[in-house]
């Protein structure tokens, strides 16, 4: 693998722990969630993030080295320096890696062109992302999956397994809310006097 060891570490969890965490949140989020749309959801993301991982690697566009900058008008240390003004903007730069030259004019002639990278473009994709990727693959093919499997097979879910949000936003009460409207069916209104 190429780049840092921090790269390296970020591509990993990236790769795995993105799908690793849709699948939390997928059991979290969603009350119509089963085990065949997370094991798909989760199977299906993992393969993907890897397959980005891995090709990435192998035909990914390369990064860019940058060109060390010049420090020949830079004062060493805490001296004093006396240096005349024109050796002070001068100096010798023999690498043209700008598209553009001094003056501001383009550099590239219209007959030699710029190529574009021929890989597929998800392997340009920054590394910092494959977390990101995995997560909402496993959330959306997990969503989709449970729902063409029949979801929770009119089985009754546990509000206190669902995020408190997503019990609002879905219309889930936990066991108290329904005891507490059970007794408020049960009190008696009092007799008017």
């Amino acid at each position: 693998m190429t780049g840092s060891v921090v790269q390296i570490t970020v591509v990993v969890f990236g790769a795995c722990g993105g799908p690793l965490a849709g699948l939390f949140f997928l059991g979290g989020m969603i009350p119509k969630a089963n085990w065949k749309g997370a094991i798909i959801g989760i199977v299906t993301s993992l393969a993907f993030t890897i397959w980005i991982t891995i090709g990435a690697q192998l035909y990914g566009k390369r990064p860019v080295k940058l060109t060390q900058n010049p420090t020949s008008g830079c004062f060493p240390g805490n001296q004093t320096v006396t240096i005349d003004e024109p050796s002070m903007y001068s100096y010798n730069d023999t690498t043209t890696s700008s598209l553009y030259d001094v003056t501001g004019n383009p550099s590239v002639s219209p007959n030699n062109p710029i190529k574009s990278d021929d890989s597929f473009f998800l392997y340009n994709v920054s590394y910092v992302w494959y977390g990101f990727i995995g997560f909402f693959l496993t959330l959306i093919i997990g969503t989709v999956v449970s729902l063409c499997t029949g979801g929770d097979c009119r089985k009754p879910v546990k509000a206190n397994l669902i995020f408190p949000v997503c019990r609002k936003l879905f219309g889930l009460k936990s066991r108290s809310q329904y005891e507490v409207a059970a007794m408020e069916d049960k009190i008696l209104p009092l007799p008017k006097t």
